[in-house]
C-alpha cells in the first residue's frame, strides 16, 4: 500500500534533542571516565572513545539533517547508531570486565593500592 509519511516538526525535533541532549553525554562522560582507567592499548581505548563521540553527537544531529537537507541523509541515523552502539559497548565491557576480573589500572600493581 501506499504510505505517507509526516516530517516531523520542528518542536518535535526539539523535544527530542533536548532529552538526548542531557541523557547522553553524562552517560558518555561516565563511561569514557570508566575505560580511560581500563589496563589495554591506548589506541584502543581512545578508538573506542572517539568512536563513541562521534557516533553520539551525529545521532544526534542526524534527525536534524534528515528534516532540514532531505531524506539521503537517513543512512547516517544508521551509521552514526551502530557507532554508538559499539563504542558505547566496548566502553562497557570493558570496563565491567576490569572491574569483575581484577585487572589493574595503569601505574598499579594491586587493586586497592594507592
Amino acid at each position: 500500500g501506499i504510505q505517507i509519511y509526516m516530517p516531523r516538526s520542528y518542536r518535535a525535533l526539539l523535544e527530542n534533542a533536548h532529552q538526548h541532549l542531557f541523557m547522553m553525554p553524562v552517560l558518555f562522560l561516565i563511561l569514557a571516565h570508566l575505560f580511560v582507567r581500563v589496563k589495554g592499548p591506548r589506541w584502543f581505548i581512545y578508538g573506542a572513545i572517539t568512536l563513541s563521540g562521534v557516533g553520539l553527537g551525529g545521532h544526534i544531529a542526524s534527525p536534524w539533517l534528515v528534516r532540514y537537507c532531505g531524506s539521503s541523509w537517513a543512512y547516517i541515523m544508521l551509521f552514526t547508531l551502530l557507532a554508538l552502539v559499539l563504542g558505547m559497548g566496548i566502553m562497557l565491557l570493558g570496563s565491567l570486565g576490569a572491574m569483575w576480573l581484577g585487572t589493574s589500572p595503569p601505574g598499579r600493581d594491586k587493586p586497592g593500592e594507592s
